[in-house]
């Protein structure tokens, strides 16, 4: 295989890394929270477009508010 291609196990490996860094950021956000005396948190991880992924999750959960972090850009 040429230099710079991707493979199919090299893409997938990279979205898995992804998922576990989000998973390991969302639960350290919550134990933070929990210890700073915040009774109830969910957290949810979502792929795919965000507006609809978004939408169709909080109608799903009944949620009256939504809050969504960002990394400051």
């Amino acid at each position: 295989m040429p230099a710079g291609q991707i493979t199919a196990q090299i893409a997938q490996e990279a979205v898995e890394a992804q998922r576990e860094s989000a998973r390991e950021n969302v639960e350290r956000l919550r134990a933070q929270l929990e210890g700073e005396g915040v009774e109830r948190v969910s957290t949810l991880i979502l792929e795919g477009h965000p507006g609809p992924a978004v939408c169709e999750a909080a109608a799903e959960a009944g949620a009256d508010l939504v809050v969504m972090a960002t990394h400051g850009r």
